[in-house]
């Protein structure tokens, strides 16, 4: 029932809900070549930054970098239908 406070447990409060992934099922296309990443309409420097906006825009997800990192180069990479966990892997090799 919606504003029902969850049932105690013997043990105290209850448990909290799973915490849900974003769309696991979301595909996302990647396209970089020759340094630049294909995105909107427009051709940007292929750099972690622009990577993570990508993914901030496309799958909603809040992506959370190290200093330094934002300006580092990506290469060449072509991606279809990818889900997060695959982008991602195929970002760190």
């Amino acid at each position: 029932m919606f504003g029902a406070e969850p049932a105690q447990t013997p043990d105290g409060p209850p448990p909290l809900p799973p915490i849900q992934a974003l769309a696991p099922e979301a595909k996302i296309d990647i396209n970089i070549v020759q340094g630049k990443l294909s995105f909107e309409g427009k051709e940007l420097e292929a750099n972690m930054e622009n990577v993570a906006r990508m993914f901030r825009d496309r799958m909603g997800i809040n992506v959370v970098m190290s200093p330094g990192t934002t300006r580092m180069r990506v290469g060449d990479l072509k991606l279809s239908s990818a889900t997060l966990s695959e982008a991602l892997q195929a970002l760190s090799v």
